[in-house]
């Protein structure tokens, strides 16, 4: 009688190690990194205030013409309407989209708690190609309840926008007057799911099996 061991030596991987991956990025180097510009603690402060209370005003002026919605369906609804007319962006991927397009940005604030995940590499270099400013600071805090949103990540004011800044910086480019790009290195990253991620996947294969048994036991 064979015995039910199961195959690669009575060994079973924990669904965290069957997920677990490493991926290869091709960046650059010292000294051709390019650098987040340094803004003063009071130049974020009142940038974001201007944004917000631009915001405001033109919530408080669309509202006196339909005020039928609640409170935060209305806000959010006002932020998806601000996004369609051009006026401001509030997602990464119309950003990253609209950069593509040339279109011409003021400048660009993004959340820094979301930061160290990377996300905003890309928006960083966008920046610096374009010669267009881009601060990081509490984009959340200052226009999460003004939007109906839980976290603002980003938000991108166009270049003829009623918006005006004074003394934001755009990052520089150490590469820029060189006649070729300087060459890559590999970093190596981890890009294994997070423990929450994890358990939702156990939880649903959880779900599915529970389904299953109980399927085979009406079958029966």
């Amino acid at each position: 009688m064979s015995s039910s061991t199961p195959k690669g030596g009575g060994k079973r991987k924990s669904l965290a190690q069957k997920q677990a991956k490493k991926t290869e990025r091709h960046v650059l180097d010292d000294p051709f990194k390019i650098r987040w510009p340094r803004h003063s603690d009071s130049t974020v402060e009142s940038a974001l205030l201007v944004v917000k209370n631009h915001v405001f005003e033109r919530y408080a002026a669309a509202c006196s013409k339909d005020s039928s919605q609640g409170e935060i369906r209305a806000k959010r609804n006002f932020g998806h309407r601000l996004e369609r007319e051009r006026e401001l962006i509030f997602s990464i991927n119309c950003v990253t989209k609209l950069f593509e397009q040339n279109f011409q940005f003021q400048a660009v604030f993004v959340e820094e708690s979301l930061i160290p995940t990377r996300i905003f590499d890309h928006i960083l270099y966008l920046c610096g190609l374009k010669g267009v400013p881009i601060v990081k600071g509490q984009v959340s805090l200052y226009l999460s309840s003004c939007l109906g949103r839980k976290k603002v990540g980003i938000v991108a004011v166009p270049a003829n926008s009623d918006i005006k800044f004074s003394e934001l910086v755009s990052p520089t480019l150490p590469f820029a007057n060189l006649d070729k790009l300087p060459e890559l290195v590999v970093r190596i990253e981890d890009v294994s799911p997070s423990a929450e991620a994890v358990k939702r996947m156990r939880l649903r294969q959880e779900a599915k099996a529970k389904q299953k048994s109980l399927v085979r036991m009406e079958v029966d």
